[in-house]
């Protein structure tokens, strides 16, 4: 007699594919970031090196349109603390379309 295998595939919890599917756009998110604090009045004009380097790690192998909103994930991180002193005057609204007409540029 030989074993048999189960042909049922092992249940995978439901959060098993969260982390995995969150990871990239954090990680986008993240590259903006650390592009913003690389500009001045700061002295961290290194960190342009790792926000640049994960954001190719965040794009390489990705299809166009995931690619797009990855992008836009990292244009909003940076833009959104970039451009924050607009919204001083006219409001949250402007702020929020500028940054992301910029993070779409």
């Amino acid at each position: 007699m030989t074993p048999v295998d189960d042909p049922r595939p092992a249940p995978t919890p439901p959060t098993a594919g969260l982390l995995p599917r969150l990871l990239r756009p954090a990680a986008a998110a993240l590259s903006g970031v650390l592009l913003y604090a690389s500009f001045p009045p700061r002295p961290l004009w290194w960190l342009v090196l790792p926000g640049f380097a994960l954001l190719g790690w965040v794009l390489h192998g990705r299809r166009l349109r995931a690619a797009f909103g990855l992008g836009l994930l990292a244009g909003l991180g940076f833009t959104l603390p970039l451009l924050h002193w607009t919204g001083e005057d006219v409001g949250p609204v402007p702020w929020l379309a500028l940054a992301a007409a910029e993070a779409l540029f």
